[in-house]
């Protein structure tokens, strides 16, 4: 992604202001690093409920189950190829497939330069998230899990490539 594309911000704070999906760098960041403001809401939206969830509201709606978690499980080389084909795309998305109880890979799908959609394994929630979630389902009747990408790190000769994310619940209230 050519740093012409990137928004230059002095916070995090002053991420608000820019529209979603708006690839932006703080000032402090490596030149690896991108970061990215993705709309949690509309990742529950579904075509039959398209306004089920308003933008302006989603904070209340839907309760952020972990934040800025690093993807695990990936060997360097696959995940550097991965990240970058993933970084450099367009309409990028993540989504969680459950494996099994303790496990939740991370898919990403985007669009690359001729248009064409992609979808590989980026990566794992880390045991700890995948806990919170066990727990939740024990409490309450969860309608959705979705992921938000936070963070994107570019790997080089002495680093990784990575991916951050936020968990996202939208929960549908008690078990009885």
């Amino acid at each position: 992604m050519p740093d012409t594309q990137l928004v230059l911000l002095d916070s995090v704070d002053a991420a608000v202001t820019l529209p979603y999906e708006r690839a932006f760098r703080l000032v402090t960041d490596a030149p690896h690093i991108i970061r990215l403001r993705q709309d949690p809401g509309a990742l529950f939206e579904t075509s039959d409920t398209p306004s089920r969830l308003s933008p302006y509201s989603t904070a209340y709606l839907m309760p952020r189950l972990a934040e800025n978690v690093r993807l695990e499980g990936r060997s360097r080389s696959a995940a550097a190829e991965r990240i970058t084909a993933f970084m450099t795309g367009r309409e990028r998305r993540l989504s969680l497939e459950y494996q099994d109880q303790d496990t939740v890979a991370v898919q990403g799908r985007w669009r690359d330069a001729e248009n064409v959609i992609q979808d590989v394994g980026l990566g794992f929630l880390p045991g700890s998230v995948v806990a919170q979630l066990r727990d939740l389902a024990a409490e309450s009747v969860p309608l959705g899990v979705a992921a938000t990408i936070r963070t994107l790190a570019l790997p080089g000769l002495d680093r990784e490539a990575a991916v951050w994310c936020d968990v996202w619940t939208l929960e549908g209230g008690p078990r009885s």
